[in-house]
């Protein structure tokens, strides 16, 4: 379990990086998108493997 979590995080702090210099150009709100990416990758990901859970396949 500890193992995927830390590749869930990996990947998503390399998406989210990517993404914000992609998206935005002062430094300011590059960190408060990065930030919010990357909240939003993890949460969303640990919510989705809770909802699939009970559904062993």
């Amino acid at each position: 379990m500890r193992d995927h979590f830390v590749l869930l995080l990996v990947f998503s702090i390399l998406t989210s990086l990517v993404l914000t210099f992609i998206a935005k150009t002062g430094t300011r709100e590059r960190v408060r998108y990065f930030l919010i990416l990357l909240g939003s990758f993890v949460i969303l990901s640990v919510v989705a493997g809770w909802l699939m859970y009970p559904f062993p396949f």
